[in-house]
């Protein structure tokens, strides 16, 4: 029985650590999306190589 929860608090340890990653995952994308609309919403000659990466029309 030892051996059981021992394995099980790896799993958890692991299980924890895929959600963490997953919240910074998620966090990077938040940050990214937030950035594309902040120079999105710039006029196309304030950063032309940025803007025809493709902003939102």
């Amino acid at each position: 029985l030892d051996t059981f929860y021992f394995s099980l608090d790896i799993f958890y340890f692991f299980l924890d650590t895929f959600y963490f990653s997953l919240d910074i995952f998620y966090f990077f994308l938040d940050t990214c999306s937030v950035l594309h609309f902040v120079l999105s919403s710039f006029p196309p000659g304030v950063y032309p190589r940025l803007n025809a990466t493709g902003s939102s029309p």
